[in-house]
């Protein structure tokens, strides 16, 4: 009780006296600014990170010097490998749906697969 009429600034020194229920309010109210405090802060921490992690890609150079990892069909690894030599690309995806699953997994950033694939899937 007396670390709560503390932080909100109330004067301790007459505290002895009071009605429970005024206790009660004044506990209430404490809780209350506490939980509005914790959720705002943690709304913001939220917004910044997500802001900070959706910034877009324009073209496949620009995601390669960013570092992203690539998920990619088998079909495509090997033209990859060629192409883009620098490129992370997470190898095995045999299946069609086994690339994106890995990509809403979080286990790469991107795809890279043909435009039959998506259509499929889609």
């Amino acid at each position: 009780w007396l670390g709560a009429m503390g932080v909100l600034g109330g004067d301790l020194s007459h505290q002895g006296g009071m009605r429970l229920s005024s206790r009660l309010t004044g506990l209430g109210l404490t809780f209350f600014l506490f939980v509005v405090g914790t959720g705002y802060t943690a709304s913001v921490a939220a917004f910044l990170i997500i802001d900070a992690q959706s910034t877009p890609v324009s073209d496949i150079e620009e995601a390669i010097s960013r570092h992203h990892v690539f998920c990619a069909p088998d079909y495509i690894h090997a033209f990859l490998v060629d192409a883009y030599p620098s490129m992370e690309i997470l190898p095995g995806f045999h299946q069609r749906n086994s690339a994106f699953d890995a990509l809403l997994l979080g286990d790469c950033n991107a795809i890279v697969t043909d435009i039959e694939d998506l259509h499929v899937l889609h």
